[in-house]
């Protein structure tokens, strides 16, 4: 089965609790249905009404993304729920609505957690 032919699992993580849970159940999906799951962690720089911060660089923020993402698959790792499936990380600038929507235009399935 090439790349092409299998499916597509975009699952949103932001190194909460509930993101782990998400990116868990994404690789025990990807696993039962032979899906490759990209890890998207998104990041943008924070504003005040409307007025951009621009106390820490866009590096910094993107390198902390980084960071969390490998933090929670690490974690995710560890258990061992789904250990061959190919899982692509993706840390992305903007807004997180938007960048999983974008991430998500070609997949199968889209998975979040919920914010309590």
């Amino acid at each position: 089965m090439s790349d092409r032919d299998r499916g597509r699992i975009v699952v949103g993580v932001d190194g909460s609790p509930s993101s782990t849970k998400a990116l868990r159940w994404a690789l025990r999906q990807a696993a039962a249905t032979n899906a490759r799951v990209s890890a998207v962690q998104a990041w943008q720089t924070p504003g005040v009404y409307g007025t951009v911060i621009t106390l820490v660089p866009g590096e910094e923020l993107a390198a902390a993304a980084r960071e969390s993402l490998d933090a929670v698959l690490a974690a995710a790792d560890a258990d061992a729920d789904a250990p061959d499936v190919e899982v692509d990380r993706r840390v992305v600038g903007g807004h997180p609505a938007r960048v999983l929507l974008e991430e998500a235009e070609d997949a199968d399935l889209l998975v979040v957690g919920s914010r309590g």
